[in-house]
């Protein structure tokens, strides 16, 4: 996508930005054994997603191993208790305010945002919610 969007545009002065979508449920269940189980038969989604950005003349110019390590910086957080308690208290404290992911506000002037996604804990084709499988499945990110 990165390369796509150099050649497309020929502007080496965008930003890439990349959000990866984190299920969350671990982090409301995780020490307790009840909250584990109870999270565990949850239908819904708990998601954050931390986000991180780069000059696109900088992922060209750096090594695989450099982009690799900046993803992994942006998920490090995620993988704690506390960014994902505070983002709780923050919707808390907004209710019933509208929210936008922040990935997606800053404009596309700049360059465009992609996610990445899995839905590898929501298996679609076991999903019965008492009225048969599902003949479809699909998500909107406004």
């Amino acid at each position: 996508m990165v390369a796509e969007s150099v050649v497309m545009e020929n502007d080496n002065k965008k930003i890439c930005k990349m959000g990866i979508v984190v299920d969350e449920k671990r982090q409301l269940s995780s020490g307790d054994e009840d909250k584990s189980t109870m999270m565990a038969y949850y239908i819904g989604n708990v998601l954050s997603i931390p986000f991180g950005e780069k000059m696109i003349t900088k992922l060209k110019e750096k090594p695989l191993s450099w982009v690799a390590d900046a993803v992994h910086d942006n998920l490090e957080g995620a993988a704690t208790n506390e960014p994902f308690l505070g983002l709780i208290d923050w919707v808390e404290a907004h209710r019933p305010e509208l929210a936008l992911e922040k990935i997606y506000c800053s404009g596309s002037s700049k360059g465009s945002p992609f996610v990445v996604s899995s839905r590898q804990r929501f298996p679609m084709s076991k999903v019965d919610f008492g009225w048969g499988k599902p003949s479809m499945g699909s998500y909107h990110c406004p």
